[in-house]
């Protein structure tokens, strides 16, 4: 079969035509020769493929897949499941197989919590495929042979990583976890292009089975990293500003393990959301310490809590009170920062006086404290927040 297959070979469109509309393909290589070429590969696990393969039993490459079909007719897999099992406090890391480029990030499914998959080109020989991960990486970037790109996701149904090989370069087909066995029906009242996957090459296509024995992984190291990298240092400054004024969060990190520091996030919470990565720094994977920081300028008055999280390249991780070494070295967060309206501590003194006049006291307790808040050494807030407080308790004393 040639390198490159007009589908009408096996698809005859002529016979499924939409609302008059011809339908046209596109043409995908349908040459899976490449296993013999291919260079040794870095195993996308610490484990290598095979290893992993004979411990769980899930979907190989040819396995009929049920999760879809082509118009009532089967599909089969066209890469390998490898299991995995989570522990607490640690992620599992995906590497790449081989040096290349990140040719997409992408969804899963639409209608499972599959989570995503990326898709890297290796000089147009071939591409590999990573499914159910959350990605390190992005389009458009280069990658290293070895390098962590992403860690595994916890999914709907059973745990593992996608692992597929694709002959040639990125194309569409390359995000496919499955090819049919034979086209479906045509239904003219859908589009010609996704009905009975009549634009599809028949399994395999271009795909090759990842656990076939021509295929050299790369055993990692096998002293894997079970030491968590730590938090030597996180403030904060300042502690109290106006809305959409910037400041700066400072960190130290230090990966005493061996496998290197792969990233820093910062994560942030508010008074009506939970906490949230809000930014990322990406290490070079030396032990370290190193240090760095963030900047950021909430645009909402209130209070905003700050943490910071530390992974090294074994996957295992840190937060700010280092929770995953028993609070060793230090217990640096979260930090509280209050963002404060345009108004000044003058304006919030001036209001509280007006409706302490009105014997609102609650109210104007509420306005001293944030005046307090903006300028902690305002005497006039102090003095004016007690004398409201007494004139509470008076009336209170009253009633």
């Amino acid at each position: 079969m040639s390198a490159i297959s007009v589908l009408a070979e096996n698809n005859p469109l002529s016979e499924c035509q939409c609302a008059n509309e011809p339908t046209v393909c596109n043409q995908y290589s349908t040459d899976n020769t490449c296993v013999d070429r291919l260079p040794n590969l870095a195993s996308p696990l610490d484990e290598t493929p095979d290893v992993i393969a004979k411990k769980y039993e899930y979907y190989n490459f040819g396995s009929e897949w049920t999760a879809t079909d082509c118009g009532g007719k089967p599909k089969r897999h066209v890469g390998a499941d490898l299991g995995v099992e989570f522990e607490e406090g640690k992620d599992i890391p995906v590497y790449a197989a081989a040096s290349g480029q990140v040719k997409a990030d992408y969804l899963c499914s639409s209608s499972y919590n599959w989570a995503k998959g990326i898709v890297i080109d290796h000089d147009g020989a071939f591409t590999t495929v990573y499914e159910h991960i959350n990605p390190l990486v992005s389009v458009g970037q280069n990658v290293d042979k070895g390098q962590q790109i992403a860690t595994v996701a916890e999914i709907e149904g059973y745990q593992h990583l996608h692992f597929g090989i694709k002959c040639g370069g990125y194309e569409a087909i390359s995000t496919r976890g499955a090819l049919p066995i034979e086209h479906g029906p045509c239904d003219k009242k859908t589009d010609c292009s996704t009905s009975g996957c009549r634009c599809d090459p028949l399994f395999p296509g271009p795909f090759i089975n990842p656990l076939d024995a021509r295929i050299v992984y790369e055993q990692r190291n096998p002293m894997l990293d079970g030491t968590h990298p730590t938090i030597q240092a996180f403030q904060v400054a300042p502690q109290s500003l106006t809305a959409g004024k910037s400041f700066t969060i400072d960190y130290t990190v230090l990966d005493t393990g061996g496998s290197g520091l792969n990233r820093v996030e910062l994560w942030r919470k508010d008074e009506q959301s939970d906490w949230q990565e809000i930014k990322r720094d990406v290490l070079s994977g030396g032990d370290g310490p190193a240090s760095g920081s963030f900047a950021d300028a909430p645009s909402n008055a209130g209070n905003y809590w700050y943490g910071i999280h530390v992974a090294d390249n074994a996957g295992n991780w840190n937060d700010e009170k280092n929770s995953n070494s028993n609070n060793q070295p230090g217990v640096y967060g979260p930090i509280e920062v209050y963002v404060n309206s345009t108004q000044s501590a003058d304006a919030w003194l001036a209001k509280g006086l007006d409706l302490n006049d009105q014997s609102k006291y609650d109210e104007a307790i509420e306005a001293f404290e944030k005046a307090i808040k903006i300028d902690p050494q305002l005497a006039n807030a102090w003095a004016s927040k007690g004398l409201a407080l007494d004139n509470l308790a008076s009336t209170s004393g009253l009633k």
